[in-house]
């Protein structure tokens, strides 16, 4: 959090340490995305967007994970 609300910056040499240790790294301002979209709190769903992507996990894992289920309980 600190990074985030500003009260700390990222060391100048991360992303290539990051990107050293995993060439795959994908960069991405997912609360400028969040913002864009209408909810900053919505960073850690654009994250999971891209984690869908990425990751060989099937489409219904992802929904099962997701909450889909928790919705239905929610309305009865």
């Amino acid at each position: 959090m600190p990074v985030l609300t500003g009260v700390a910056v990222y060391p100048a040499d991360c992303l290539e340490k990051v990107r050293g240790a995993v060439p795959s790294t994908v960069v991405v301002d997912a609360l400028d995305i969040a913002i864009k979209c209408g909810n900053p709190k919505a960073a850690n769903v654009v994250l999971m967007g891209i984690l869908a992507k990425k990751l060989p996990i099937e489409k219904e894992t992802w929904l099962s994970a997701s909450g889909r289920g928790c919705l239905k309980n929610l309305s009865t």
